[in-house]
């Protein structure tokens, strides 16, 4: 048999792209004296263009790379709750980054149920990271700010927003009504994303990085502006509200699910704003019900006690800016891929 030669022995360890075209890569550098070929490092462009996949998918990245790196400086400050903070970021990421993995290597078909499976990932990487919050925001920030937003209320009413929604006190069917709309987001949201997720691939892309911009802003707005709300911040101003099963489902989904600092800016605000200007320009004929619904939801925040008024300004002014920036930023995401030259 005639033996193999040095080119055709290095061939043999050209993995597939993904994770082992850097072991393969990794691989020449240490058992072989020869440079990378040109091939190889086609390869590694693939690999690279591979994880690029989506840039909601790259928003995911780098909010899990900015969380282990704030909670190791938390934890290098030797604050109490850095090494729990870090363990958590190093727990999700890993998810993540195993979701990405097989995304690569068994790329989903980019169409209908399987697409909207596939672009449901960074939303429930934005679901871990806001659960992860609960202990990175304490570990990063140990003040509180909502002494400052009540006074920028009383300032701008005289009043703060108990005394403005005293109306609910002894309705609690009011209470739900308002509960209903604050959880209508959710339905609004998700009903956009299963419908574009059968309707095109470009707009849902485009639709899900603009959520995981505003959600990236409101992280930011979190660690640098941490408060609890007026209801949790100001309770005995808010012993009166009460309500049905509906007021006992949303306390229930916000205490669980919430980050517990997590009020300036109001992503509820920031999405309705979004979700309203994206039906606007795609769906203006069902604008009829998109504004009372954006509306309502600002005023449950307000009835519900879960924001101030600076929250949903803050919030408003974030969700217009992800609207016009999205498609900005989504076109330079796919130049700068293209940039990295043409797949094998």
């Amino acid at each position: 048999m005639t033996p193999l030669s040095r080119g055709e022995g290095r061939e043999k360890h050209l993995w597939p792209p993904g994770l082992g075209a850097w072991g393969s890569r990794v691989y020449h550098s240490v058992f072989t004296d020869r440079k990378p070929s040109e091939h190889q490092r086609k390869l590694l462009r693939v690999t690279l263009q591979a994880w690029l996949t989506h840039p909601s998918e790259l928003f995911a990245y780098l909010l899990f790379s900015s969380f282990i790196l704030l909670s190791f400086a938390a934890l290098v400050m030797g604050h109490p709750q850095g090494l729990k903070s870090l363990g958590y970021s190093f727990l999700f990421g890993f998810a993540w980054f195993s979701w990405m993995a097989y995304v690569v290597y068994f790329l989903p078909p980019s169409f209908r149920l399987a697409q909207f499976l596939r672009g449901f990932g960074p939303w429930a990487a934005v679901m871990l990271s806001y659960n992860l919050l609960k202990t990175l925001i304490p570990a990063v920030n140990s003040s509180r700010n909502d002494l400052w937003f009540r006074d920028m209320e009383f300032s701008l009413w005289g009043k703060g927003s108990a005394y403005w929604t005293l109306s609910l006190f002894g309705h609690p069917y009011w209470t739900d009504f308002f509960c209903l709309l604050y959880l209508s987001l959710f339905v609004w949201m998700f009903g956009f994303l299963f419908y574009y997720a059968f309707r095109g691939e470009k707009l849902y892309q485009r639709l899900m990085l603009g959520l995981m911009m505003i959600y990236t802003g409101g992280f930011i707005g979190y660690l640098i502006f941490p408060a609890e709300g007026p209801r949790y911040a100001f309770p005995e101003e808010w012993r009166w509200l009460n309500g049905g099963t509906l007021f006992w489902m949303t306390n229930q989904i916000v205490g669980h699910f919430g980050a517990r600092l997590d009020v300036f800016p109001s992503l509820h605000a920031a999405l309705s704003v979004y979700l309203l200007f994206w039906q606007a320009e795609h769906h203006r004929v069902e604008i009829f019900w998109g504004l009372p619904a954006a509306l309502g939801i600002w005023l449950s925040t307000i009835y519900l006690g879960f924001h101030y008024f600076p929250d949903l300004v803050s919030g408003g002014v974030l969700g217009v800016a992800a609207f016009f920036l999205a498609p900005f930023l989504e076109g330079r995401f796919h130049r700068w891929k293209d940039s990295l030259g043409p797949q094998l």
